[in-house]
């Protein structure tokens, strides 16, 4: 038998006739899951007003998606969010996420136009959907990004996150360029909806 209290080497080997390969050997134990934002009520008429960018113009809606592996992402108008459409495609073939959300950047302009959002402490949006956690990113007008995760989203019923900007630092809040939503893993399908836009 073997002394487990004096152990001096561990082994991991391969056996077989011309075998050539890499093998990782990981020790540092599980990767650490990460804590999901939850819910805070289905009052829609809680959602944030969001500002003017900072040469005038309102948010609007945009998708995101690596463009290879069998990804796709479309965005669409509800009136009152913005439904998206995804693939995540797959991670060997460079893909594995898509989503969409809001940009306060002229895709158009060579200049990255940007939001204040320093008055909000939190960002409210309301989301519903088929997906059971999502990515959520911000990109200020530099390229820096902060992002974390959410989730307890429902198919049918609009619920809404208070995002506290206190939990997503390392970016310029004054000119926030994008603001996404990101679904992560392989060859998943469906849709989901972010509005920004409280109702009465």
């Amino acid at each position: 038998g073997v002394n487990l209290s004096q152990v001096r080497l561990i082994y991991f080997i391969v056996e077989g006739t011309n075998q050539t390969g890499t093998l990782t050997i990981n020790n540092k134990g599980p990767v650490a899951q990460p804590e999901l934002l939850q819910p805070v009520t289905t009052d829609t008429s809680t959602i944030s007003i969001f500002p003017m960018s900072n040469d005038g113009r309102p948010m609007a809606m945009t998708s995101v998606g690596p463009g290879v592996g069998g990804a796709s992402d479309l965005a669409t108008w509800t009136g009152r969010a913005a439904h998206i459409d995804y693939n995540t495609g797959d991670p060997a073939q460079g893909a594995g996420w898509a989503g969409g959300g809001f940009a306060y950047d002229d895709f158009s302009t060579t200049t990255v136009e940007g939001g204040n959002l320093t008055a909000l402490p939190e960002l409210r949006f309301g989301i519903k959907g088929d997906v059971s956690q999502l990515k959520f990113e911000v990109v200020d007008y530099q390229g820096n990004k902060a992002s974390l995760y959410i989730g307890g989203i429902l198919p049918d019923t609009e619920q809404v996150w208070a995002i506290p900007r206190s939990l997503l630092t390392g970016v310029d809040w004054s000119r926030i360029s994008i603001i996404y939503f990101i679904v992560e893993g392989a060859n998943l399908e469906g849709s989901f909806e972010i509005s920004n836009v409280p109702t009465a």
